[in-house]
Formats: C-alpha cells, structure tokens, sequence
C-alpha cells in the first residue's frame, strides 16, 4: 500500500512540473540564444551584417544584454543596453540585428522539450 501511495504522490506532483522546470527551462534559452549570438547569427541562423566603420564582427558583448527568466510557467527573454536598439532596428544608420527570438523556434522548443524530460524523469525517479 505504501508503494502505491508513493506512486500517487508522484504522479500529484507532476502537476506542478512546469512550474518547477520553468527556471531551468529559462536558463537553458538563453544559454541557446547566448550560442547564436556568439556565432554572430539571428535566432533563424542568418549571419548579422558585419559593422559599416571596420567590417568586424557586430555586437560582440550582447550575450550580457540578454536576460531571460520564468514568471509561473512562462519564460520572458529581454534584451537591455545599445544592444537593443540593434535589435529593434533602431540603432544608427537603422541596421536590424535579431538577437532575441520573435516566436519560439525549433531549437529553444528542443532545449525547453529536454528540461521537461529531466524534470519528470527526476520526479518519476524520486524514492
């Protein structure tokens, strides 16, 4: 009986793994996002235009504009600073530079997708 209590119990609290997984799952977007901007692309993998004054690489400190966090079971992802301006499209000379995602791509649904995996496989383990 006690077996099957503990069976209960777990299959209860999943109803609060998102919620729960939430956080993780909010670090592990902007860890995704943080990628493509290091190899200096948009969130749909398309290279940013180099800069117009040396040619060089753009926006090379924007990973520490990205801020992303979970309010309930959603996962907000913002963009701070000049960085922006870049990505609105209203930096000088009107050069757009997507660094934050405008829909959910297939790559942060995959890294969203695995940390819920890790999350029930734990709760399922539990005990």
């Amino acid at each position: 009986m006690a077996e099957l209590d503990a069976m209960i119990a777990k299959i209860q609290s999943l109803s609060q793994l998102a919620k729960q997984a939430a956080p993780d799952a909010a670090e592990a977007v902007r860890d995704a996002i943080v990628k493509t901007i290091e190899a200096g692309t948009d969130p749909e993998g398309k290279a940013w235009a180099p800069r117009k004054a040396d040619g060089g690489r753009p926006l090379a400190g924007a990973a520490g504009a990205v801020k992303a966090g979970a309010v309930g079971t959603s996962i907000l992802v913002r963009v701070a600073g000049p960085e922006a301006r870049h990505h609105l499209g209203r930096a000088r000379g009107g050069v757009y530079r997507g660094i934050i995602p405008t829909r959910l791509t297939p790559r942060l649904a995959e890294c969203v997708r695995d940390v819920l995996v890790q999350h029930f496989n734990e709760t399922i383990k539990e005990g």
